[in-house]
C-alpha cells in the first residue's frame, strides 16, 4: 500500500525550513511538528501503525515543548499531538522497559536503514553514487516504512517516556531511537526533493547527451561506450519513477513518458550496435603469422599447451605467432620479500579458442620463458592477455 497523503504532508516539512533538524529555529520546529502531526492524522485513517511511526519520528522535535501544554501559544500544538497519541494508543501503559526491549531486537537493522536514509549527513559526493542513493531511498521507502511502523506499533506512547528528561537523553542520544526514526520517515521527503529538483533533470540531460553521442558513433564499441551512462541513468530514472506514488499529484510529471521515449532511443542504438558488431565479427580473421625465428610448429604447440593450462575448458583452434622473434631481457621481480633476477624471453601470439559457452574468440596473449643456469630454457608459460575479439568458427582457418 502506498501512503501518498502522508508523504505529501511530510513534504511540507522540507519546504518550511532547513532539512537539518539541528539547525531549526523554535518557530521552524513548531511548523515541522504541525506538519508531522497532520501527516500522522492522515495516516491513521489508513494504517495506525504508520501514524505511530510518524509520531515517534517527531518525538525528538516536540519533547522541548511538552512542558508548555498550558501555554496559550504552544498548548494547542502539544495537545493536538497528545490527543492523537491517546487515539492511537487507547489502552497503552507507560513503559520504557518495553521500548528498550523492542529496540534492542531491532536497533542494528534500524540504524542501518537510518544511515541509508540520512539525507542530512550521509549522501555520497560522487555524481552517480549520489543519484543512485536518491533512487535507492525512494525505492526502499515503502518496505522500510512498513518495517519501521511494525516496530513503532510495539512502542509505548512517545510522551509517556520522552517527558522524563533522563529517559529522553537515553532514547535520543544514547540509543538514538528518535533520530533513527526521524531519518527513516523524513529522509524520503528530502530524497523526493532531490529527485525532482536535481537528480531527474540532470540525469535526463546526461542520458540525452549519451544518446546523441551514441548516434554519432560508427562502431559497436563506441556506441556501447556511449550507452554505458545512458543505461545507468535510465536505471536511476526508472527506480525513482517506481519509487514515487501512483497518484497523479505525487508522481513526477511526465517522467514515465520521458523514460519510455529515452528507452526506445536506447534500444534503437543497441540494435544498431548489434548489427555493426555482427558485421565486424563476420569480417574478423586470425592475423597473419609474423614469426621468423625457426621451429615454428613446435613453438605453436607449446603456446597452445601453455594457454590451455592457464584457461581450463578452453580449446585452442589455431595459433598465429605475432612476434618475429623472442624479446629477451633481464628482469627483476618481487616474490614476497625476495627479489628474483633472471633472463627471460617474451613473445606475442594470437590464439583462436573455443570457449565453454560456445563463443570463438581470438586472444592476443603474451607468453614467456626463463633461462636456466645451465643455459637451457624453461617451457613456455602464459603471461597475460592484451586484447581479444570474437570470430566466426568457420573463419578461424580462413586467410
Amino acid at each position: 500500500m502506498k501512503f501518498s497523503k502522508v508523504f505529501s504532508i511530510v513534504l511540507l516539512l522540507f519546504f518550511l525550513g532547513p532539512a537539518r533538524a539541528i539547525d531549526l529555529t523554535p518557530q521552524q520546529k513548531i511548523q515541522y511538528i504541525q506538519a508531522a502531526t497532520q501527516a500522522a492524522e492522515e495516516a491513521s485513517k489508513e494504517d495506525e501503525s504508520k501514524a505511530r511511526m510518524v509520531l515517534w519520528a517527531a518525538a525528538g522535535l516536540i519533547q522541548p515543548f511538552l512542558p508548555y501544554a498550558g501555554n496559550p501559544q504552544l498548548g494547542g500544538l502539544v495537545l493536538r499531538y497528545k490527543n492523537l497519541e491517546e487515539q492511537l494508543w487507547p489502552k497503552a501503559d507507560a513503559g520504557a522497559e518495553r521500548l528498550f526491549a523492542v529496540w534492542k531486537t531491532k536497533k542494528s537493522r534500524m540504524m542501518e536503514l537510518a544511515r541509508l536514509f540520512d539525507t542530512e549527513n550521509n549522501l555520497p559526493n560522487g555524481v552517480w553514487d549520489y543519484r543512485e542513493r536518491i533512487a535507492q531511498i525512494l525505492g526502499l521507502r515503502d518496505a522500510t516504512w512498513k518495517e519501521a511502523a511494525a516496530m513503532a506499533s510495539s512502542f509505548p506512547p512517545p510522551t509517556t517516556v520522552i517527558s522524563d528528561p533522563t529517559l529522553f537523553q537515553k532514547i535520543h542520544l544514547v540509543e538514538q531511537i528518535t533520530p533513527a526514526l526521524y531519518h527513516i520517515v523524513f529522509g524520503p521527503a528530502v530524497a523526493y526533493q532531490h529527485a525532482t529538483q536535481r537528480v531527474v533533470p540532470e540525469t535526463t540531460k546526461d542520458v540525452e547527451k549519451g544518446l546523441a553521442k551514441a548516434a554519432e558513433s560508427s562502431t559497436a564499441s563506441d556506441i556501447w561506450r556511449a550507452l554505458a551512462d545512458v543505461n545507468r541513468g535510465l536505471d536511476v530514472l526508472k527506480k525513482i519513477d517506481d519509487g514515487t506514488f501512483t497518484d497523479t499529484d505525487d508522481r513526477i510529471a511526465g517522467l514515465r513518458t520521458k523514460i519510455s521515449e529515452l528507452t526506445k532511443k536506447r534500444d534503437t542504438e543497441n540494435a544498431r550496435a548489434e548489427e555493426l558488431m555482427n558485421k565486424e565479427i563476420d569480417a574478423n580473421r586470425v592475423p597473419v603469422e609474423r614469426w621468423r625465428g625457426g621451429h615454428r610448429d613446435k613453438l605453436a604447440r607449446q603456446i597452445a599447451k601453455a594457454y590451455e593450462e592457464a584457461f581450463k575448458g578452453e580449446k585452442v583452434k589455431r595459433v598465429s605467432i605475432q612476434s618475429e622473434k623472442f624479446d629477451e631481457s633481464w628482469i627483476a621481480e618481487w616474490h614476497g620479500d625476495d627479489l628474483l633476477v633472471g633472463y627471460a624471453g617474451f613473445l606475442e601470439a594470437a590464439v583462436a579458442v573455443e570457449q565453454p559457452n560456445g563463443d570463438h574468440r581470438v586472444f592476443f596473449a603474451i607468453f614467456s620463458r626463463t633461462r636456466r643456469d645451465d643455459g637451457t630454457w624453461t617451457p613456455l608459460r602464459f603471461h597475460e592477455i592484451e586484447r581479444s575479439y570474437l570470430i566466426r568458427p568457420e573463419n578461424i582457418m580462413a586467410q
